[in-house]
């Protein structure tokens, strides 16, 4: 018997977020934030990879500080 909990830390989420109209848009997109962006006009999804939702929001909102998130989900890959 074991009391040792393993706590998964390569999660993916899927993270849905609006961009403001009519504004310049800021990315700070490094190395470290290691997720893949998608825009179609003023919406996008970013595939996060992060141990838990808020901190897929905190790195999304780093990239673009601007964006209203609206929905973070964790994301499986079939």
């Amino acid at each position: 018997m074991s009391n040792v909990i393993h706590f998964p830390l390569d999660l993916k989420f899927k993270v849905l977020f609006e961009l403001p109209e009519e504004k310049i848009l800021r990315m700070n997109k490094t190395k470290a934030e290691n997720c893949k962006i998608e825009i179609d006009g003023q919406y996008g999804t970013a595939i996060v990879h992060s141990i838990n939702n808020q901190r897929a929001v905190e790195t999304l909102l780093n990239v673009f500080p601007s964006a209203i998130i609206i929905e973070t989900t964790k994301y499986n890959e079939f």
